[in-house]
């Protein structure tokens, strides 16, 4: 029984990431396989990875669209919050660590 093949009711199948990887060395030992003698056909040459989607593309976002979640988004702390994530590239964990003084321009130092 294939790695996708069975009953999958109730649970995830696995990603073409997990799967692609596994599939290479089954296919790489078959053709190893056969070049020395112990197969007289690559079996797995008939075999071809399966297609992954391209996930991180559909998550991000255009320029317009993070400014129109700014501008939907109540305001106050959301707001603000947002602003300075998208501007500024800070991760979640780093905007929920800073403080006023994170966000304070630098003082200029006395002439």
């Amino acid at each position: 029984m294939g790695l996708l093949a069975g009953d999958w009711s109730g649970r995830k199948r696995p990603a073409a990431a997990t799967v692609n990887p596994a599939l290479l060395a089954v296919k790489s030992l078959l053709s190893f396989a056969q070049e020395t003698g112990y197969l007289r056909y690559n079996v797995g040459a008939a075999v071809h990875s399966l297609p992954e989607l391209d996930e991180l593309a559909q998550r991000i976002l255009t320029p317009e669209d993070v400014w129109s979640l700014i501008d939907h988004a109540p305001t106050g702390r959301d707001r603000v919050l947002l602003e300075v994530r998208y501007t500024c590239g800070v991760r979640r964990a780093e905007a929920a660590g800073l403080r006023w003084c994170d966000l304070q321009p630098p003082r200029k130092p006395d002439s």
